[in-house]
Parts: C-alpha cells; sequence; structure tokens
C-alpha cells in the first residue's frame, strides 16, 4: 500500500526574497553571483545582515550559518574586534599621505 504524497510547505515565509529573485534574474543568471547561492525558484534566499553564526533573509527569517564562508568568516559575521580593527585601518589608510598620486588621463 503506498502512502499519499503530500506536499510540503516550506516553513519560511520567502515572498520578500522571491520578490528579489525576480528582479535579480534579470540581471544575473540565476539571480546569484554564484551557483552554490542558488537553492530553486522560491527557495532562493537573499540574506540581508548577520552576526555570529546567524544571518537574516529579506523576509527576516533567521538561519545558522554552517559555512562561515568555509573559512574566511570563522570568527562570524560582524565580530566586534574584526570591525574595530577594519574601522582603525581604514581610519588610518585616510590620514595617510604616503600614498603616491597618480594623475589619470583619458586614452587618446
Amino acid at each position: 500500500m503506498n502512502a499519499p504524497t503530500r506536499r510540503i510547505k516550506p516553513a519560511y515565509k520567502l515572498d520578500k526574497s522571491t520578490a528579489h529573485f525576480q528582479r535579480a534574474i534579470k540581471s544575473m543568471p540565476l539571480g546569484v553571483s554564484s551557483n552554490f547561492r542558488y537553492w530553486g525558484e522560491g527557495k532562493t534566499v537573499y540574506v540581508k545582515r548577520g552576526r555570529g553564526a546567524r544571518l537574516w533573509d529579506f523576509d527576516d527569517n533567521c538561519y545558522i550559518d554552517y559555512r562561515l564562508g568555509y573559512g574566511p568568516a570563522i570568527l562570524g559575521h560582524c565580530h566586534p574586534e574584526v570591525d574595530a580593527a577594519a574601522a582603525r585601518a581604514r581610519r588610518s589608510a585616510r590620514s595617510s599621505r604616503s600614498a603616491p598620486k597618480r594623475k589619470w588621463s583619458s586614452p587618446r
């Protein structure tokens, strides 16, 4: 005896992600910059923000990011010490006048 087949509904609502997908598909193949980010039409999520190991999509669904960029984000997203170090580096680069200045001209 075969069990009845029923369609499983996604646990999350993806209305905003789906709307973004419809716009993105016009600009990029599959609507994403990497095939690893494509989960299928109506399933592909677009990340709005991250903190630690958690990511939130356009619809404010929360996910745990087990990949963490395959290593580069090993400390998580928006780690306070990493953010502070990046801010110091930006300030240092802006205040530094040691970089050579180039005059750019248009090609003739």
